[in-house]
């Protein structure tokens, strides 16, 4: 959709800042969300509320906002959808015959290309982080150093802020080197600081160690969008979208059990940091050999 609200004129010099403001906005508000996460051991303290009890209004909470939701998806304007110009292309038979058959048919035989190898990558990226998810990390905080649920709501919303504030930045370098060169070479120093997380002797230096990674980790999230969309024909953006983000969230599933597994029966702590972080190493690197001659249109 976000491509539909620029004109073509625009789209080569905004479409990179219009991605990281969407993804700053939806993160400022994760934060806020993630500091409310410790609203339950002040209701315990203030208010003598179980530990259950207490936890429901969260729930509570989280269906109101999910109804305003689908308020806010009845709003949008009908000029989110792909432009006239290409209704034509989008009705002819031979369209049509491809879409009945499946998502990937759907593209060109170049997109097919591109967006298969791109597939994959962000699966074993995706694979990588389901490692270091937050339950993930908040177990090992806990665990190590016995953070309670009250500072970590306070560590991972001033993460989230810096994340945010990471998407700006992100637009800003991509304009200046390009979208693959920002992905990987962001990237990878925060997957440096995700292993080093693992040897953290202390809990301030884990802390300056996460938060280091986080103000870089997400910087490929814009671009990762951003270069998707521009790589392929304006009427495959959304089988492109969606075939990569079924691929990286069918890859993080498989690897949140391994991460358990490794936890409760090895009993190796800081083993999903350094698994994950190899593993996103070796994501970049590929990316980067496989994509750095491939230019989105508004970067050829």
């Amino acid at each position: 959709m976000l491509p539909q609200t620029i004109s073509e004129e625009d789209s080569k010099k905004k479409k990179n800042t219009l991605y990281a403001i969407y993804n700053m906005a939806g993160t400022f508000a994760m934060s806020a969300g993630v500091l409310l996460s410790g609203l339950p051991v002040i209701l315990q303290h203030q208010y003598g509320l179980g530990q259950v009890e207490s936890i429901k209004l969260l729930f509570l909470l989280y269906s109101m906002l999910g109804l305003g939701v689908v308020g806010i998806y009845f709003s949008l304007s009908k000029k989110i959808e792909i432009s006239k110009h290409n209704d034509h292309a989008l009705n002819s038979p031979e369209k049509k015959s491809k879409s009945e058959k499946s998502f990937l048919l759907s593209l060109s035989p170049k997109s097919r290309k591109i967006v298969g190898k791109l597939s994959g990558l962000f699966a074993v990226d995706s694979f990588a982080g389901g490692f270091v998810i937050q339950s993930i990390i908040s177990l090992w905080f806990f665990t190590k150093f016995g953070a309670d649920l009250a500072v970590l709501s306070y560590i991972f919303s001033i993460a989230g802020i810096l994340t945010a504030f990471s998407f700006i930045g992100a637009a800003k370098i991509a304009d200046k080197i390009g979208l693959i060169n920002t992905m990987v070479f962001t990237h990878i120093p925060s997957n440096i600081l995700l292993i080093l997380v693992a040897f953290a002797p202390t809990l301030p230096i884990a802390f300056a160690l996460y938060f280091g990674r986080m103000a870089l980790s997400q910087m490929d999230v814009p671009t990762r969008q951003s270069y998707i969309v521009g790589v392929v024909n304006e009427d495959e953006r959304t089988a492109a979208a969606g075939i990569t983000n079924i691929s990286r969230n069918v890859a993080q599933s498989a690897s949140p059990p391994i991460a358990g597994y490794i936890l409760q029966s090895l009993y190796l702590l800081s083993a999903p940091f350094i698994i994950g972080g190899v593993l996103k190493i070796v994501y970049d690197v590929a990316l980067y050999v496989n994509f750095k001659n491939t230019k989105p249109s508004d970067e050829a």
